[in-house]
């Protein structure tokens, strides 16, 4: 039987319109299978769950039961619901689990990493100094033999002129001559104290990278007794260099050769340092 398609009223065969709302009969479609309530009055086929009829409003004796809506939005998961997805979860994190195991676990044919702090790092110093050259080492010897705060004193600056001379050819002996020139200074200073002494240790803690603090430290313990001492004074004008303090190393420097004497030692080298910063691009 057809059906009008303005408003789902069943039509006669012949009908030239539809006699509920007057759609002309040539717009007139198939009538599906009712899947609704089919009024008795007028023919119109309400949807299920109907308890009057949409078009007329005569009540409908028996309304057949409304099928069940799916919704399109989002619903809160049933209770087996939520059980499948806990199962589906649990299965996924042991799939992760046993991939980040074959990724991340170590081989057993794999070469061990090297540590984060072994890697880049310097080859430790052996402990202790090698001798001196001959003549060198039997004058050291007599000087510590002394056991006084001079032959200390004496001993280390054989040492010390060791590691001087071998920093480029030998850095690693170098290193281990002036350890052991620390150790105759502070020995030297155990018996008294001696700015000069403390200058001559921190020139040597210089080539020690295990303390790079030291050399400041003893130096400004020498000019906090003694604010005037100029190779104190040229030494921490030189560590002010190394991290790029050049205005603040100036100044020490020149401070250094208007008060020492002409032609000392120390002033010498303060010029010498000032030519260099006059002759740098930078300057």
């Amino acid at each position: 039987m057809p059906a009008c398609s303005s408003c789902g009223a069943a039509l006669a065969p012949d009908a030239p319109a539809c006699d509920l709302c007057g759609t002309p009969a040539d717009a007139r479609e198939p009538m599906a299978a009712p899947t609704g309530a089919t009024c008795a009055a007028c023919g119109h086929v309400s949807p299920p769950g109907s308890r009057f009829c949409n078009a007329c409003g005569t009540p409908i004796a028996e309304p057949i039961a409304a099928p069940p809506v799916e919704r399109t939005g989002e619903r809160p998961p049933s209770d087996a619901g939520k059980k499948g997805l806990l199962v589906v979860g649990i299965g996924l994190a042991a799939v992760v689990a046993l991939y980040l195991l074959t990724v991340v676990a170590p081989r057993p044919d794999a070469t061990p990493e090297p540590a984060a702090d072994a890697i880049g790092a310097a080859a430790p110093i052996p402990p202790g100094a090698p001798p001196l050259p001959d003549s060198l080492q039997v004058a050291a010897d007599r000087f510590a033999d002394q056991g006084t705060a001079s032959g200390w004193y004496e001993s280390g600056r054989y040492y010390l002129t060791a590691a001087f001379n071998s920093v480029q050819s030998d850095p690693t002996s170098s290193v281990r001559w002036a350890r052991r020139a620390i150790e105759d200074f502070e020995k030297s200073l155990a018996i008294a104290e001696s700015p000069a002494v403390r200058v001559a240790l921190a020139e040597a803690a210089t080539f020690d990278p295990s303390d790079p603090m030291r050399p400041i430290q003893e130096l400004r313990a020498v000019l906090d007794a003694d604010p005037g001492n100029l190779d104190a004074t040229y030494l921490l004008a030189e560590r002010r260099m190394m991290i790029g303090r050049v205005d603040s190393a100036r100044v020490a420097f020149e401070r250094v050769v208007a008060e020492a004497p002409p032609g000392s030692p120390v002033r010498q080298r303060a010029e010498a340092a000032l030519a260099q910063i006059a002759a740098s691009p930078t300057q």
